[in-house]
């Protein structure tokens, strides 16, 4: 008899995740999610800083579509005088951009609130990326929506930089990824802290 994670990602194709999970977001009411995303944004920091104060550079995202929201984040480590920086969609490609207050984002591509600054900044020199995810699955491979921006720029990024906050059931236990997919290296949930790669 086979096992069920095997026939479960053998049935379930990527787009059928990105639909399933995506509704199972959307389902979580904004004050439990609130909470949550709480809770996740406080464990980040707490494993971030005081061990890891060589880190100045850290780029976030802004949540959209039910995502944890790290606002709080932000807000954490502009006041540790950090550099912040968030990712912009330019000709179809993704790059960061330094920003000075919440205040220089602005509704962008795919009506996500990006940098309005085009003053771009080379990848490799931010220290830690913390992105999005749709899910992660036990080998640390990420799933987004499907448009591979993530993917294509931190594809030389060591997977030590890259880390994940989700909600708890966006972690899968089994493996759905593929090689192009970047790795995740530390997932942040509101229920437990996971060291991938």
């Amino acid at each position: 008899m086979r096992e069920y994670h095997q026939s479960h990602q053998d049935y379930l194709s990527k787009s059928a995740l990105r639909a399933n999970i995506g509704q199972k977001r959307k389902k979580i009411e904004s004050s439990i999610a609130l909470i949550k995303s709480e809770r996740i944004c406080k464990d980040l920091l707490d494993h971030i800083f005081p061990q890891r104060n060589n880190v100045k550079n850290i780029a976030l995202y802004s949540p959209v579509n039910g995502e944890v929201n790290i606002k709080c984040i932000d807000y954490e480590l502009r006041r540790l005088n950090k550099h912040i920086f968030y990712p912009k969609i330019v000709s179809n490609t993704m790059k960061f951009v330094e920003t000075k207050s919440i205040s220089d984002l602005a509704p962008g591509s795919f009506g996500i609130e990006e940098p309005m600054s085009s003053k771009f900044v080379d990848s490799p020199s931010i220290d830690i990326f913390i992105v999005p995810a749709l899910a992660i699955d036990s080998l640390g491979h990420r799933l987004g929506y499907g448009k591979g921006f993530y993917d294509k720029e931190l594809q030389n990024i060591p997977a030590d930089r890259i880390y994940s906050t989700i909600f708890d059931f966006q972690f899968l236990n089994y493996p759905f990824g593929e090689s192009h997919d970047i790795k995740i290296n530390k997932v942040f949930t509101e229920r437990r802290f996971l060291r991938i790669n």
